[in-house]
């Protein structure tokens, strides 16, 4: 199996702005050295769910206000059944109108939140960034080397995906997410946190190390 080639000094930090790149600066200890970083550029949108269900949900409430009221004028009655379903109708495209937006406002802000999640794997640690609100709260999660147990990934036709820790059973630290998710070079990134983070169990005892 050939070995990914490890990261070189153009591609660390080489499309993060200048706040971007002074937060990783910042977190640095003395005589850390840098490894890799990233934004999460890859990671898939929130799926549409109730946004998209709202919309239907209002779109045929309208449909069936048109329908019924058409119908209404043009058999000449006034205030019939016709009239009435389509009133309901549009009492039910209202109310589900406001929900629908806030979904749809949801998602879009889970989007820019995903966005803006960043991370840094350097020779001692694996560090995320994750937004938490738009006052620019910033959520930092660092996992030492032996803290990570196991990693895997999770990886797409186009070498993008998802990294995924599993910590060790002594760290005792609940954790979303649990890795580094959408990003680029997926399988450089897992090999670097194998030699870097993860510490091989020492041989049993009586046994060849």
């Amino acid at each position: 199996m050939t070995t990914p080639a490890p990261f070189d000094s153009d591609e660390i930090a080489g499309d993060l702005t200048d706040d971007l790149r002074g937060r990783v600066k910042s977190e640095l200890e003395p005589g850390e050295r840098l490894l890799w970083v990233a934004r999460a550029t890859h990671a898939k949108p929130p799926p549409l769910g109730c946004a998209a269900s709202g919309a239907a949900v209002v779109m045929v409430a309208l449909l069936v206000t048109v329908v019924f009221w058409w119908v209404e004028i043009t058999s000449g009655t006034s205030g019939g059944g016709p009239f009435v379903v389509g009133l309901l109708s549009l009492i039910t495209a209202v109310l589900a109108l406001p929900a629908t937006i806030s979904a749809w406002l949801h998602r879009r802000t889970e989007i820019a939140r995903t966005g803006g999640i960043l991370y840094a794997l350097t020779d001692r640690r694996a560090v995320i960034w994750v937004p938490e609100d738009r006052r620019g709260t910033v959520a930092v999660h660092s996992f030492r080397r032996g803290q990570i147990g196991r990693v895997h990934r999770i990886e797409r036709p186009d070498g993008s995906g998802d990294v995924i820790f599993a910590l060790s059973r002594d760290v005792g630290y609940p954790f979303t997410p649990a890795g580094f998710k959408g990003i680029a070079g997926v399988r450089r990134v897992e090999e670097q946190i194998r030699r870097t983070l993860i510490v091989d169990p020492e041989p049993a005892p009586g046994k060849d190390a």
